[in-house]
């Protein structure tokens, strides 16, 4: 629960660079995930090199964490049809996915910030940019970097009883 109580999304980030290990440690949280019939519509676009994080910073430039952050993973999302024998639960996978994937940001002390990909110019973006195939939706950008503030992951309590409803509304 601690983990989960910690998590935030962090907008500020160091220049250090995000170790292998722990960039592996990242994506195979995400994969534990679970998903609707154990479809695993999950793929992901590591973006660490300077070529690749400039091309994604020149799209958003106002965005300071894009700005700061030394690594973006963008989750994709497949569409093959071979893959999703029930295409309706693959956003909730993918949901889940993204959470492991923060949760084990923060485990490992780092920041993480989700920004959605809708269809439109963000997806047109990363397709033309990364050639990312038809079959594949980018489904979400995430930034990962070590935050500038220590105190960036802490407990807000943000229970609320009034939102329990119980056998019936």
């Amino acid at each position: 629960m601690n983990t989960i109580n910690l998590r935030r999304s962090v907008r500020s980030f160091t220049n250090q660079r995000i170790e292998d290990d722990k960039i592996d440690k990242i994506l195979r949280a995400a994969m534990q995930a679970p998903s609707g019939s154990n479809q695993q519509p999950w793929e992901f676009l590591v973006l660490s090199n300077a070529d690749s994080l400039s091309k994604i910073r020149n799209f958003f430039p106002s965005s300071t964490f894009i700005q700061e952050a030394p690594l973006i993973i963008v989750v994709l999302e497949t569409t093959d049809s071979k893959l999703p024998y029930f295409p309706y639960f693959s956003h909730q996978s993918m949901g889940a996915c993204i959470e492991n994937l923060l949760l084990e940001v923060t485990h490992l002390g780092l920041g993480a910030c989700w920004v959605g990909v809708m269809k439109g110019e963000r997806e047109d973006f990363l397709r033309q940019n990364f050639a990312i195939p038809d079959n594949i939706n980018p489904f979400a950008i995430i930034a990962v970097g070590h935050p500038t503030n220590k105190d960036a992951n802490k407990f807000i309590d943000r229970y609320n009883a009034s939102k329990i409803h119980y056998n019936s509304y």
